[in-house]
């Protein structure tokens, strides 16, 4: 029944009064799980701690610091509050009584992810806190390629689609302004611009060029599954081939 169902289900099954959630390709730091334990039974309140995690420009170990990138990326100190965006599964841990009490991961979503913003937004209109929790950390050990997270927006725009039904005042959070909204549905696949910018923008060796090139085609196969585009089967087929 896919991840979120998985999930939902381990989480029923677990005894302990806590949940940590991590992903598979996540590496922990031996005091993972012991920081989190720390930080949910010292907590005098119903909290949701997200650690620190690491995405990795390239694979290597151990790790290097200049070949690492926090996924909380701004400057946070240590106990302090994030936004319900940084409700994220590969580092979290929260008391499993709030978990049912607000009723878990929504089982709707079985594609891309985004179950884990989804019940951070609830989570944070019912004024439950998200602390950052640098002392536990673990490094996501998975890199990919440009290619590869220009194709996958079309499923990450299709679970924003599910998000926006569910929530449509965060229409603005999710890229649905009025110039997206209006310029990117409106362009071929096939015709001469989105060729051109990929050509000469993406395939350029100009920085600039490329990084536009990149911009734009992340956010055009993004806005194609939002907005749930006639052609969006065909587009998923053959995106590999237009790249």
């Amino acid at each position: 029944q896919g991840k979120v169902a998985a999930r939902h289900r381990a989480i029923q099954e677990a005894c302990s009064e806590a949940i940590l959630i991590t992903d598979s390709d996540m590496v922990p730091h031996p005091e993972l799980i012991h920081e989190h334990i720390e930080a949910q039974y010292n907590s005098e309140e119903q909290t949701c701690f997200e650690g620190r995690a690491f995405n990795m420009k390239n694979l290597h170990w151990p790790p290097k610091t200049e070949f690492l990138y926090p996924q909380v990326q701004k400057n946070v100190s240590d106990g302090g509050k994030l936004g319900w965006y940084y409700f994220l599964t590969g580092n979290i841990s929260f008391p499993t009584r709030l978990y049912f009490a607000h009723k878990g991961f929504d089982q709707d979503f079985k594609g891309y992810g985004w179950e884990d913003l989804e019940l951070g937004y609830r989570l944070s209109k019912a004024n439950v806190p998200i602390r950052y929790l640098k002392s536990a950390i673990n490094y996501h050990y998975h890199v990919i390629s440009e290619e590869e997270e220009i194709i996958r927006n079309v499923n990450k725009g299709e679970s924003a689609q599910l998000f926006l039904k569910k929530h449509p005042e965060l229409k603005l959070f999710l890229g649905l302004n009025p110039l997206s909204r209006g310029v990117f549905p409106a362009i071929n696949y096939k015709g001469r611009l989105f060729n051109w910018i990929k050509r000469y923008c993406y395939q350029s060796k100009i920085g600039m060029l490329h990084t536009f090139g990149f911009w734009f085609l992340k956010e055009y196969y993004y806005m194609q599954g939002i907005l749930n585009t006639p052609n969006l089967d065909k587009i998923k087929k053959e995106s590999k081939v237009n790249l």
